[in-house]
């Protein structure tokens, strides 16, 4: 089903329909929100919003047979897919060292999880240290890591070799999963283990045997994950003010990300286009979103705690007309991916996990392009052009 030509479509029918679900559920009472007073809503804003989706799935379904000339792989270095998850993971542990390293020489395990998840480690961070960097090198060794696992055949599926090198894999796996914690509990940022989760699941789910039914509960856990530490994470010091459960109030935290992204989005699309082409490389806008103090300061439609307002509404006013471009570009990312994946191209099994990703990503912020998933595809192209996989020992 993953390598489906029709799955980018369906998964962006789907986000679609939660979207417009929390828009219609909010908008005649049946979901309250806790923080967020108001809805910004107007005909020509929904319409707009409505329009972009509309593109986008049309796009989607027009590039699904889309053909165009493969990589180019620069021949004269060839370095073993192994050599290159080591590198991958150690440089990603530097970078990671190197931007928290006053937080780890400082604190036990235990107080960095404490601390991490009340958000009184961040300031800490040294921001211009690799941390963007970092836990894209791991999540990348994880992927070549499970496609090593995977593809590595035997003869005899019980010699020590052949058990090694799978224990191997699978630990470095562990490995990066638990720096990826660490470094998301100490920025209190759980989106950054959401990403690697989602990309790991779609990978590992390449290889087997897929059913709608491992989809959902993955889709399941994901969001249980979310619920629970959203939940704990300011229960104690906010949502013990609108109720009694963490559970309740993560469930409400994750639906007002969505629904004040909504609302922004709502809100900008009244205004005059101010275009900024600037806006849309990573270099000169890191996160692909801005802050709202100023917007929240003008218009009741959010709490200033929900700063993602780089949807569907920065899209039009930064380009424009030209945003249909920018789907049609999309499409044709999402779609070529999608078929080396399919194929079993080495670029695909990179990329395409984080372009799903970028889809789910679409009702709070535009993830393509950010400068995360700028590096990320930097990093697949010159990985995918120099890496041998060797699939026989």
């Amino acid at each position: 089903m993953i390598k489906s030509k029709y799955f980018p479509a369906i998964i962006l029918s789907l986000i679609y329909f939660f979207q417009l679900t929390i828009f219609f559920s909010s908008f005649f009472g049946i979901y309250q929100s806790y923080v967020i007073s108001s809805m910004d809503y107007n005909l020509g804003s929904f319409i707009v919003f409505n329009l972009f989706y509309i593109f986008l799935f049309m796009f989607l379904i027009i590039n699904k047979d889309i053909r165009i000339l493969e990589p180019l792989k620069l021949r004269f270095v060839r370095i073993k897919c192994t050599s290159m998850i080591y590198i991958l993971t150690l440089l990603g542990i530097f970078f990671l060292y190197m931007s928290t390293s006053r937080i780890l020489n400082q604190y036990s395990l235990i107080d960095i999880i404490k601390l991490g998840n009340s958000g009184r480690l961040r300031q800490f961070v040294n921001f211009d240290s690799g941390y963007t960097v970092q836990y894209v090198l791991l999540i990348i060794s994880s992927v070549l890591s499970i496609i090593m696992f995977f593809e590595n055949k035997s003869k005899s599926a019980l010699t020590k070799k052949y058990i090694y090198l799978k224990l191997k894999f699978f630990g470095i796996v562990i490995i990066n999963s638990i720096a990826i914690f660490l470094f998301s509990t100490i920025l209190m940022s759980r989106i950054i283990i959401l990403q690697y989760m989602i990309v790991i699941i779609i990978t590992v789910l390449s290889y087997m045997e897929i059913k709608s039914r491992y989809l959902i509960t993955s889709f399941l856990l994901a969001t249980a994950f979310l619920i629970i530490t959203n939940g704990f994470r300011d229960f104690s010091y906010q949502g013990y003010l609108y109720t009694d459960s963490p559970i309740d109030w993560g469930i409400h935290r994750i639906v007002d990300y969505y629904l004040s992204t909504l609302n922004y989005s709502f809100y900008i699309l009244t205004e005059p286009i101010n275009l900024d082409f600037r806006s849309f490389f990573p270099l000169f806008n890191r996160l692909f979103m801005i802050e709202t103090s100023n917007i929240t300061a003008n218009v009741n439609v959010a709490s200033i705690e929900y700063t993602n307002i780089g949807s569907i509404g920065y899209l039009y006013k930064k380009m424009g007309y030209f945003s249909v471009l920018y789907l049609f570009v999309f499409s044709l990312i999402i779609n070529y991916s999608r078929r080396l994946f399919a194929e079993g191209k080495l670029l695909g099994l990179l990329i395409y996990p984080l372009m799903i990703y970028a889809i789910l990503e679409l009702p709070r912020i535009m993830f393509f392009p950010s400068l995360i998933l700028s590096y990320y595809l930097i990093i697949c192209l010159v990985v995918a052009s120099f890496v041998r996989i060797d699939k026989k020992y």
